[in-house]
């Protein structure tokens, strides 16, 4: 999970940075591949530390914290490729997952 979130927000920041569509797609390659490890590794620790009968509840505010943020997010983007400069979002969001994975790193 922690080097899921690093990763995560390490592509994050990288995508931030980017000054064009056109170059952005490889760091999205990487974004997709730590959003997959990320999902994978929380969604089987939910699975194998939560009581059964939660496994349902918690799976679903999952569901709605992490994919939910999809519709929210896709909106910088749209208006960034149309011109608007918006790294702070990404910025903002990619610093919290490193902030995140390195208490955690240090928890650990």
């Amino acid at each position: 999970i922690v080097i899921g979130s690093g990763l995560l927000g390490i592509s994050m920041l990288a995508l931030g940075s980017v000054p064009s569509a056109h170059g952005a797609f490889p760091i999205m390659l990487l974004l997709g591949g730590a959003s997959i490890l990320y999902m994978t590794s929380t969604t089987a620790n939910v699975q194998v530390t939560a009581r059964p009968d939660m496994h349902g509840r918690i799976l679903a505010l999952q569901s709605s914290l992490m994919i939910g943020g999809t519709l929210i997010a896709t909106t910088p983007a749209v208006l960034q490729d149309h011109g608007w400069r918006l790294p702070r979002l990404t910025t903002c969001s990619a610093l919290a997952s490193v902030t995140s994975a390195a208490i955690l790193f240090h928890d650990v």
